[in-house]
């Protein structure tokens, strides 16, 4: 009864075009799709791919089987993608899929060694932390930390400035520890909001972002940081302030 409520309305959620085209044997019959195209498809690029979940890849699989059976001289197929980014898993997002794609139809990889975003001083400051975090101590006290940080660092690639005299500055500071497993933690964003408050008090007339791991903690932050007078506001649905 739902279903036949969307179709009569054309009410469709974000999640029910993937369902629905997963449903349809019309991607799977290339040649009717050529014909509702008006067009023959021969290249694909696929841009932010580590975001893609299960259900999107099957949508898009037989199109990619298709595309990849012919001769590489007219065909062409290009996945650009960055494990480290990946953020939607709460969506279902799986970053293996690239390596698992790129493995079964034989594209050849290419990796980025230089980055036009941050300068020398923010890459040494990433690369100091993911190099070897396998190693860190700290993972040993949360379960399966250590197996996944193993995995992860075999797609971690330490990057070079194209710009190498970009400035830039980097502070890290370790808070009270928090258990990974509550979504919010008071001591921790206690702490943060004081931190946030001396750097206000340093610098009144700039903005300061703020990123959270969890929505719930943005409430929680903002309270506490109002409570200090220092303006604050939540960005819209994304993690921050």
């Amino acid at each position: 009864a739902f279903t036949a409520l969307q179709t009569r309305t054309g009410a469709y959620r974000f999640g029910d075009i993937t369902h629905r085209l997963a449903e349809s044997t019309l991607i799977e019959g290339a040649e009717e799709l050529y014909f509702r195209l008006d067009s023959r498809i021969r290249h694909l690029l696929f841009d932010e791919f580590q975001d893609t979940s299960l259900p999107q890849w099957g949508v898009l699989k037989p199109l990619m089987d298709e595309l990849t059976a012919g001769s590489e001289g007219d065909r062409a197929a290009v996945i650009v993608a960055d494990p480290k980014q990946s953020i939607y898993g709460w969506r279902g997002a799986r970053p293996q899929l690239a390596a698992d794609v790129r493995s079964e139809h034989r594209l050849k990889q290419r990796r980025l060694p230089n980055s036009y975003r941050s300068g020398p001083v923010i890459l040494d400051a990433v690369a100091q932390v993911f190099e070897h975090i396998q190693d860190n101590e700290i993972l040993e006290q949360v379960d399966g930390a250590k197996a996944v940080a193993e995995r992860w660092v075999k797609d971690f690639l330490s990057q070079a400035a194209a710009y190498p005299d970009q400035p830039g500055y980097v502070c890290m500071t370790a808070g009270p520890w928090a258990d990974s497993r509550r979504n919010v933690n008071p001591e921790l964003l206690d702490f943060a909001a004081e931190r946030i408050a001396s750097l206000h008090a340093e610098a009144p007339g700039r903005s300061i972002g703020v990123l959270v791991r969890d929505n719930k903690a943005v409430a929680f932050l903002i309270a506490r940081l109002r409570k200090l007078e220092v303006p604050a506001s939540g960005e819209g649905p994304t993690r921050g302030l």
